[in-house]
This record gives structure tokens, sequence and C-alpha cells, in this order.
């Protein structure tokens, strides 16, 4: 059993490289395509080559292992023909100079290969040993999710061809040609009619997203999977009609492409999901019949963002585009970065209670909490987090700019991997580390209202990277009891209130110290400080008292002023920049 397990563990690593880089093959020949660059074609073959040989590897692993397991071996045998008739293809290609559609084939079947790759790491991860597996399809629910993901490749394929037979250029302008008229040639009709044909296929995703939701709310990954299918196909039209909007920006062409291959891959392990979980018709439609308070079900979800941490960190994102600009950020902008922000921290909030969900109902401050309550199941957390990530990403990347939906994205990573999965549970320095997550939206600010980043948007990090630890080990003082029968290791728990009293304090001396270190740098006028001043004088105030005064009252004000004191210290700093 144990060298199965390992032979299963090393065709885990195998597939996901090959996934990985047949990924980056497709983007760099697609960017070849549009591009021209023999570098690029150079780079997209290494990585197609170095893809297939991983590919093979598990493969033979896999038939030397674990040969009992039908579906996986056909999966990745299938994966390898596609592969065997796509380097065929490809020698035709060259030869022969053939039409575009030999091209629509090639990239039909990467992604498709792709897609075969992925489902067989999500079935290999969930059930690696069963010698029953057939996936089984019998509820309406399992044959609406073929069609769905049949009806997104048909999409997605349609959309290759108008790409590569240039037809794309004879309707620019969106959802109507230039200036909203109608074609005036057939290439110009064929790019309108598929348009429709998403909006259709757009409507009966929908309506399956909302199926969905009825009848799998207790099936983590089926619905947040389902969820995710369905958001990837609408980012997908929505990159494809801004690529056509801003004339095919080298960004957009690459956003698209990622797209694409991930909607198939996630199809595929939609497919898997469903066809093993095998449910019934009356199993959904009694999940369906559940009664629930729709209105309660809004308000718990609103409150699994947690609304009010997130505008704490909305109010830096928002300094950080007044600080970065010098000045107020246009409207739209503003507008758009919030809700990004407010999607991204909400979404990481929700994932966040969703790992959590154990832990949080053995503690009081916790134990209310929609998921641990009860009035939320863990798929439906779960699936929301998911889906505000996503769509916080293609707003912040469609609407802003892609470096702004980096950092939102590398934010979401940092807390929810980092933190949440890996420190929270396992390091007394948990908060320390943990705290960049929550040090990274006024970068998103700054990144959204210039485009850049610059020493002074450094320091903004610094900021809150400094300020977390000293705000959140008052709570922690103050939970302490509630964190040890949690088995969290925060600082009192594990160092005692003593050494977290003087940590405290030495870290607000340190946060105070940088803040002014700002101004003598230059980067701060008269008002900042001053602001800056007067407002480190009370939280080293507040972290002395600490110190010296042990009690839940004084932990309490440390906590609750904290928050004042970091929002009041980047409104100074906004003012500062704006009128001065």
């Amino acid at each position: 059993m144990k060298n199965q397990d390992k032979a299963i563990h090393l065709i885990l690593i195998y597939l996901i490289l090959a996934a990985a880089f047949l990924f980056l093959g497709i983007i760099f020949g697609s960017l070849n395509t549009e591009i021209g660059n023999p570098a690029l074609e150079i780079s997209h073959q290494i990585l197609v080559g170095l893809g297939s040989g991983f590919l093979l590897i598990g493969f033979a692993i896999s038939v030397n292992n674990i040969r009992h397991n039908r579906l996986m071996i056909s999966l990745i045998s299938t994966a390898m023909l596609f592969v065997g008739v796509q380097v065929g293809l490809g020698q035709f290609l060259i030869r022969n100079r053939a039409e575009y559609w030999v091209s629509g084939i090639l990239y039909g079947l990467s992604v498709t290969i792709i897609g075969l790759i992925v489902g067989s790491i999500a079935y290999l991860s969930l059930r690696p040993l069963q010698r029953d597996d057939r996936l089984k399809f019998l509820s309406s629910f399992s044959r609406q999710t073929i069609l769905g993901v049949f009806l997104g490749y048909i999409v997605l394929l349609s959309g290759v061809y108008l790409a590569i037979s240039g037809n794309r250029y004879s309707c620019m302008g969106w959802p109507l040609c230039d200036g909203g008229s109608l074609p005036n040639d057939l290439g110009g009709w064929i790019v309108l009619i598929h348009r429709m044909v998403v909006g259709a296929v757009g409507l009966y995703l929908l309506w399956f997203n909302k199926q969905a939701w009825a009848k799998q709310k207790s099936q983590r990954l089926i619905l947040t999977v389902s969820n995710l299918f369905v958001v990837l196909y609408f980012a997908q039209g929505f990159v494809g009609a801004l690529k056509t909007i801003r004339d095919f920006p080298v960004y957009l062409l690459i956003l698209h492409d990622a797209t694409a291959v991930s909607l198939i891959a996630i199809g595929f392990v939609l497919l898997i999901a469903v066809g093993m979980k095998s449910r019934t018709e009356e199993e959904e439609i009694g999940e369906a019949s559940q009664k629930f308070n729709r209105k309660q079900k809004m308000k718990d979800l609103l409150a699994i963002n947690k609304p009010v941490v997130v505008l704490l960190l909305l109010s830096t994102t928002i300094a950080g585009m007044v600080i970065g600009a010098g000045k107020l950020p246009s409207f739209d902008i503003l507008i758009v970065t919030i809700l990004g922000g407010f999607l991204a921290a909400g979404g990481s909030s929700a994932i966040n209670q969703y790992i959590d969900r154990d832990l949080d109902s053995l503690m009081t401050r916790t134990a209310k909490r929609p998921i641990p309550a009860g009035r939320l199941t863990p798929a439906e957390g779960l699936a929301f987090g998911v889906t505000a990530l996503v769509i916080a990403f293609y707003l912040l990347a469609g609407f802003v700019n892609i470096l702004a939906a980096l950092l939102a994205l590398a934010g979401m990573v940092y807390y929810i991997l980092i933190y949440s999965v890996y420190l929270k549970k396992r390091s007394v320095q948990n908060i320390v580390i943990g705290g960049g997550a929550g040090a990274i939206p006024p970068l998103v600010g700054w990144a959204a209202a210039t485009g850049s980043l610059n020493l002074a948007a450094g320091f903004l990090f610094l900021i809150i990277f400094l300020w977390t630890p000293p705000h959140f080990w008052a709570l922690a003082l103050l939970r302490k009891n509630e964190y040890a029968a949690a088995g969290v290791p925060m600082m009192p728990v594990e160092r005692g209130d003593e050494v977290t009293k003087k940590l405290i304090f030495q870290y607000s001396v340190v946060l105070v110290f940088s803040t002014l270190t700002f101004w003598f740098l230059g980067l701060g006028g008269w008002i900042y400080f001053a602001g800056s001043t007067i407002l480190g004088l009370y939280l080293l105030y507040l972290a002395r008292q600490v110190m010296v005064n042990g009690r839940n009252r004084t932990y309490h004000r440390m906590y609750k002023h904290s928050n004042y004191y970091l929002l009041l210290l980047f409104i100074v700093l906004a003012a500062d920049s704006v009128l001065l």
C-alpha cells in the first residue's frame, strides 16, 4: 500500500508538471501567432516538449502501478493519443502550409489534453484506489452538467476559429460592430452570430448555476467547481469583448488564452466530480426541497465577507490611490477598484471561514459565524468565496490594470494559503508573517491609480505589516483561553502574557518610528508629520498601558483604538498628498 501511495504521489507530481508546461506552451504559441517572434516559437516548442515528456512519465508510472484503475488509465491514454495526433498535424501544417482550420484543431487538441490531465489529477486526488472507477450520471443535474460543459467547449472552439481565420477583425465593436452598426460582410455576420450564441449559452449556464445552488449545497466540490466554470465562461466572454474594443493588447490576449484553458480544465473537473459522486434524482430533489430564509441567507453571505474588516482594508486601498496619484482618483476607477477590493477581501474572508469552520465552532467570538452556526453550508461558503475572488481578479484586470489585479491575486493567495492553511495553526509567528496579506490593499490602490509601484508604496505596505502584530496580539490577550482551547498557537498561548505585552510595545515603537522616517525621507509634508506624531504618541500610550496594566479593558482599548489609529493615519497621508 505504501508503494502504491508513493506511486500515486509521483503520478500527481508529473501530471501537474505536464499540465503547467503545456499550459505555458499554449500561451507562448498563441503569442507567437499574434506577434510572430521566433523566440516565442522556440519557447513554445520547448515547453510543449517538456509537458509531453512529463505526461509520458506519468503515464508509464500509472500503467505500472494503478493499471486496475481503468478510468485513470483511459484519461491519460487519451491525452497521450491526442499528443501524438497533435504532433502529426503540426508536421502536416509545417510541410503543407495548411489552412487555418488545422491550427484550430491543434488548439482544440491542446486545451483538451490539458483538460484530460487536470481531470486525471482531480480524479486521482479524490479516489485513487477504487476499483469501481466508472463515472455515473444518474440525475437530471448530471446531464445538465454534461450539456453545459459541451456547450462551453463548442463556444470556445468557435471563438478559436474566429481568431485564427481572421474574421474577428470584421466586427471590431461590441456588442455590434464599429459604431454600433450591423455587419456589412459575411465575416462580420459570423462574428455577430458567435456573440449571440455566447449569450444564449450564457443564459443556459446561469440557469444551470441556479440549479447547482439548489441541488448541490451540501456538495463542496460540485458546487464550487460549477460556480467556477460558469464564472470563467463569462470571464472568457468579458475578456474577449475587451480585447476587441481595445484593439487586442498583449496582456488581454494572454488572459484570454489562460481563461480558455482554465475553462476547459475546470469543465473536465466538474464532469469528474459529478460522475464520481453519482447522486440520484431523489437525493437532489430532496436537497432542493429544503426550505430556507432567503433574506437570512443574503445576510449570512454578506456577513461571511467580514464587512467591517473589509471596510478598513478598503480605506487603505483608497488612501493608496490618493497618495499614489497625489489627487483624488477618477470616479470610474475608484468604483471598480473598491468593488474589486471588496470582492477580493470578502472572498478571502469567506474561504478563511470555510477553512476555520471547525476551529470557529470552539471559540465564543466566532461560534456564531454563518458556517459554524449552520446557517450556511461549508459548500456555500467555499463556492461564494471562490466566485468572489475570480470576479475580483477579472474586474481589476479588465477595468483597472493588470498590475492591480495581480497584486490583489497575490494578496488572496497569501492570506488563504500562507496564513490560513499553513501558518495559523502551525506557528507562533502566524500573525507576524501573515500580516503581509493585509498590507497588500494599499499597493493595489497605488497600482490602480498609477500603474506602477515605488518606494513610497512599499512604505504603505510596511506600515500595515508592522501594525498587524500589536493589533492582533491585543485581541489574543483577550481571547487567550479560547485560542488555547482551539489549538491556535497565538503568542500569549505559546510565550505567555508578559512576553506578548512587551512585544506589543516594541512593535508599536518600531511602527511609530517608521511612520516618522517617512517624513524625514521627504515623502510627506507637515500635515502628515503633525498627524502621524499625534497618532503615534497616542498608540505608544496605549501600548505602554498594555505593558504595565495587564487588564482586559486595556487590551480591548488597544485592539479597538489601533483600528482607529490605522484609519486616521492613512487619512492624514491622503490629505497631505492632496493638499500639499
